[in-house]
């Protein structure tokens, strides 16, 4: 989840992660834990992206867009809930907001997050598409893993190495839970 601003737009977060099918269509609202110990909503959000998520069919990969006029530096944390459903209080529900390089810095460099690694995705593969973005302008691919095999967690070791990966482990959701955050996007 990170920050963005531009000259031309209001502020805001965005957030990745997964749902349950049975929400993927719910309203939701965003809602921030602040340094000074207060919290803030916005207003119901249906600014979102959802996907298929793999063989995990019961769930589905969802981008949401969270405006906002807090300052960034205000905002210790952010997560969604739905609308019927009161903001969370607990800190262990809200997730960091990652830290922007400064947008001149940020000028002309790419970073996407992948697909989750898990099993036995093979190591030929992983390489083959890591040098397709490297060969595509990619300057960072944010990696979440699962129970991924030894060759394929080497091979990202050695870009990660390199700079160019980012690698976050992550458990399956537990069934029940509505969201689950995945990604940090980096603007």
């Amino acid at each position: 989840m990170t920050m963005n601003t531009t000259n031309n737009s209001t502020p805001y977060i965005i957030v990745n992660g997964w749902l349950t099918r049975k929400y993927v269509k719910g309203r939701m609202r965003c809602c921030f834990r602040l340094f000074n110990g207060s919290f803030a909503e916005t207003a119901l959000t249906n600014d979102r992206h959802s996907w298929a998520a793999g063989g995990l069919r019961i769930y589905a990969s969802t981008q949401f867009k969270c405006h906002t006029n807090l300052v960034s530096s205000d905002i210790q944390g952010v997560t969604l809930a739905l609308q019927n459903v009161t903001c969370a209080k607990n800190v262990s529900q809200f997730i960091e907001i990652t830290a922007l390089q400064d947008q001149e810095t940020a000028r002309g460099k790419i970073a996407i997050c992948s697909k989750i690694a898990y099993g036995s995705l093979s190591a030929t593969k992983v390489i083959e598409w890591m040098e397709a973005q490297i060969y595509l302008g990619v300057s960072k691919v944010l990696f979440y893993v699962y129970n991924l095999n030894s060759k394929a967690s080497d091979v990202l070791r050695y870009y990660q190495h390199l700079g160019l990966v980012d690698v976050f482990h992550f458990d399956i959701p537990k069934m029940g839970t509505f969201l689950v955050f995945l990604c940090k996007e980096y603007h």
